[in-house]
């Protein structure tokens, strides 16, 4: 009876050790203090099809990552991006040619290798070694602006969290950051659009 309580025991510590971290709906604040501008426009959002709900991102240092309420989370962040800065703010399934459009085909985000650290130990007479990453998120985006119907630029561009770890757990945190920084660099971009 020991043993199996024991196995039953080792069992649920090993399957809740090799979980994926996950991370569900956020919001990111960016901080936009010195670019704030008030523009007298509307502003829409749509996205894409290639902008899904639900996905994994493959990892260094972390095999995977589960991402749940992806466009709810990226509607929140970018709804506290833009919203004190025009004068009405919408997301909608069709291009609008009404202010400014942006039209976001990709967001792609992925992890960024910074530096590693290598132990070695031995087992039994036999050197082992392992290696940890230190990573930060990586995020990639493609993003078509419209003013007044007419397109006016092509954004792409590819940023980093501010943040990093090498802890597998903090990885939420780091996307979380990442989109913060998307936000930031994509409000500059958009802002000078009049």
């Amino acid at each position: 009876m020991k043993k199996i309580t024991l196995i039953y025991i080792v069992s649920i510590f090993f399957l809740v050790g090799c979980s994926l971290p996950k991370v569900y709906f956020f919001e990111a604040k960016p901080y936009l203090v010195a670019y704030k501008e008030k523009i007298d426009k509307n502003i829409t959002i749509n996205f894409g099809e290639e902008i899904k709900d639900t996905f994994i991102i493959n990892s260094a240092g972390i095999k995977k990552m589960q991402v749940f309420q992806f466009k709810n989370s990226l509607e929140a962040s970018l709804k506290s991006t833009f919203n004190d800065s025009y004068n009405s703010m919408s997301f909608s399934d069709t291009k609008s040619n009404n202010g400014i459009c942006l039209l976001i085909l990709k967001i792609d985000p992925s992890w960024n290798k910074k530096s590693a650290i290598t132990s070695v130990s031995t087992v039994n007479g036999h050197a082992q070694s392992s290696t940890r990453f230190e990573i930060n998120s990586k995020i990639y985006y493609q993003i078509v602006v419209f003013a007044d119907g007419i397109k006016v630029k092509v954004i792409e561009k590819e940023v980093y969290s501010e943040k990093s770890s090498f802890l597998p757990k903090e990885a939420p945190d780091l996307l979380k950051d990442g989109i913060k920084v998307m936000c930031q660099e994509l409000y500059k971009e958009v802002i000078s659009i009049k």
